[in-house]
């Protein structure tokens, strides 16, 4: 993977985020956020499940993003269904996938390396 090819993955993460950030506040409809957050937890447990030997061998921090997304795609269907508490958690969650995808633009932006693997 390039550096241009990081770039714009993460860009267009940022984006999907203020979009449905956008939506939410102007429209109080939950449906995109929920959709987002199982869409991005499932993009990180395909990741961390193709990597599930390293993950297995103890208790680390791939673990428990492991088990941090598990939650956000649990969560995400619960609130799916109508539950209160899971929306709420929800809307919780996607505030830190949110930060999480302004530190990794912020991250790309500044940082370039010479050789990605």
């Amino acid at each position: 993977m390039t550096n241009r090819e990081l770039t714009i993955i993460v860009a267009l993460t940022l984006v999907a985020h203020l979009a449905v950030l956008v939506v939410l506040v102007t429209t109080r409809r939950l449906p995109p956020l929920l959709i987002l957050n199982a869409l991005v937890a499932g993009v990180a447990l395909i990741y961390l499940a193709t990597r599930l030997r390293y993950i297995l061998v103890g208790p680390d921090w791939q673990m428990l993003a492991f088990a941090a997304e598990l939650l956000v795609l649990g969560l995400a269907a619960a609130a799916g269904r109508g539950w209160r508490f899971a929306g709420g958690a929800s809307i919780a969650l996607f505030g830190l996938h949110l930060l999480a995808a302004v530190v990794a633009t912020a991250f790309v932006l500044l940082v370039k390396f010479d050789r990605l693997i």
